[in-house]
């Protein structure tokens, strides 16, 4: 019975535990049957997801869903509420607004845990009233979402709350006088204040008059995280800061502050290098990629097949982005086969995304589709593997078959890989019909409507050699407590 309940859990966790992006009615569709079903799975996936989720919509979803339900005990609704304190003011307006969509739509909060998150609202605003860095912070990046929150939390400001974010009346010595003056100081004088109080791009960009001063630039490059100076590579660009060697230079040079910042998204620093021309500086990014692919660490050696059968130019690509974060991120070998009715492998271990692409710039799409012969290939080869991340859309028509192949390897190597499908647009997908016919124990991630940078290193970072062992690391997630929150 109680290896029912893990297999259970772990199919469910399957389909949660990569949403992406878009409108948060498809959390609502797919996560409020998981936590009426299973309330305490899902308070531990919320606090897991908080912390190593990379899509913003989810940690916005999830905590109000996991209010919801007549079996949510006081110790998992303090979850809930503190795991949305813990989000910024913008995605906690979200939050709370999709809150509000539910009870309205009938999915009420029970056992008085509505009083919970009043409390935590309430906490919210008052502890950042306290530590007045962090509410400048707050208020001078997202003022209209700090208003609407002091609305929900129906808790009076205090007077330099009012005074600033309702009034409009600005203390001499705070960064909102200074952020008003701006546009009166001279660039060197703007950028002394930018540097001082850290003004965010976004703000400065909008209060000074001549934004594209080298000396305002500077500063504001200095101030910025690695995640900012990332995503904002684009903008930068727009800005001039490429057509200056000392403002180029000051770009590369803060690069290497992002490689110690967390919150980087391996691929946005991909996407930030197809804008710039200067080859150091786009080597520099790519190293930031790989320096927090290493991160994430998933165990044992990995294959990846890649579709490369007739119209599966999708699947090459998303195979090779798949094969260059395991590259750095598991302990053993990766393997990427390309197949059509043909299997090509490349050895891929330790290489950068760059040199795999390097290596397989030659692959085309075309050709029938037999998914099972580059497990065949290994079979024949007897290089033992431990997961195996299929990117197809599953139309497999010529033999071998995977679900044949893949018997014929747990037999010959005596193992049983855990395998995962990175399911694609395009034929019906044979592979997912055949797999559980035979019961082979297939993780699905539906991708038919495509994927983006952030979503894809959520999916990666699920992978597991062992289907239980995931589960047991978000059941063993400490549930968060308000002390946890708002002490800290």
């Amino acid at each position: 019975m109680e290896k029912k309940e893990q297999y259970n859990r772990t199919q469910l966790l399957s389909s949660l535990v990569h949403i992406g992006h878009g409108d948060l009615k498809t959390f609502k569709t797919s996560c409020l049957p998981a936590n009426l079903a299973d309330p305490y799975l899902f308070g531990h996936l919320t606090t897991w997801n908080l912390a190593n989720g990379k899509v913003k919509d989810s940690k916005v979803a999830f905590p109000p869903i996991a209010l919801r339900g007549k079996n949510v005990t006081s110790e998992l609704a303090e979850n809930a509420v503190a795991c949305m304190m813990s989000l910024g003011p913008r995605e906690l307006m979200k939050s709370y607004r999709f809150s509000c969509q539910l009870s309205k739509e009938g999915q009420i909060i029970s056992n008085g845990n509505r009083r919970l998150l009043e409390h935590g609202l309430k906490q919210y605003i008052q502890v950042r009233e306290s530590k007045e860095s962090w509410w400048d912070r707050a208020v001078l990046s997202n003022r209209d979402a700090m208003k609407h929150i002091y609305r929900y939390a129906h808790i009076k400001p205090s007077p330099r709350a009012q005074s600033i974010l309702f009034d409009k009346e600005y203390p001499t010595d705070s960064v909102f006088h200074v952020v008003k003056q701006l546009k009166n100081m001279s660039p060197l004088e703007a950028a002394g204040y930018i540097r001082k109080f850290k003004i965010p791009m976004q703000v400065a960009i909008g209060s000074v008059n001549r934004a594209k001063d080298s000396e305002l630039l500077m500063a504001i490059i200095d101030t910025m995280t690695g995640n900012e100076l990332i995503n904002n590579t684009n903008m930068l660009k727009k800005l001039g800061v490429f057509e200056s060697p000392i403002l180029s230079s000051a770009y590369n040079d803060a690069i290497n502050r992002a490689k110690e910042d967390t919150r980087v998204n391996v691929l946005r620093a991909s996407v930030a290098s197809e804008v710039i021309d200067d080859e150091k500086v786009v080597k520099k990014l790519l190293a930031v990629q790989e320096h927090q692919s290493k991160q994430l660490s998933i165990d044992g050696d990995w294959l990846v097949l890649g579709d490369r059968s007739g119209s599966m130019e999708y699947s090459i690509e998303l195979a090779k982005k798949v094969a260059g974060f395991l590259a750095h991120q598991v302990t053993g070998n990766v393997y990427l086969i390309f197949f059509n009715i043909n299997p090509q492998l490349i050895n891929v271990t330790g290489k950068t995304l760059d040199e795999i692409k390097q290596l397989t710039r030659g692959i085309i799409a075309d050709g029938g589709t037999s998914i099972g012969c580059g497990l065949s290939y290994l079979t024949d080869m007897r290089i033992p593997v431990h997961g195996i991340a299929i990117i197809s859309d599953g139309g497999e028509n010529t033999d071998p078959y995977f679900h044949v192949a893949y018997s014929k390897y747990c037999k010959q190597m005596m193992m049983e890989p855990t395998v995962y499908l990175y399911h694609t647009k395009g034929q019906p997908n044979i592979l997912a019909y055949h797999s559980k016919r035979e019961g082979i124990d297939m993780t699905e991630f539906d991708l038919t409507s495509g994927i983006d940078e952030y979503s894809l290193p959520n999916l990666i970072k699920t992978m597991r050699t062992s289907k239980y062992s995931l589960l047991d690391e978000i059941l063993n997630t400490p549930l968060l407590t308000f002390n946890d929150v708002f002490n800290k």
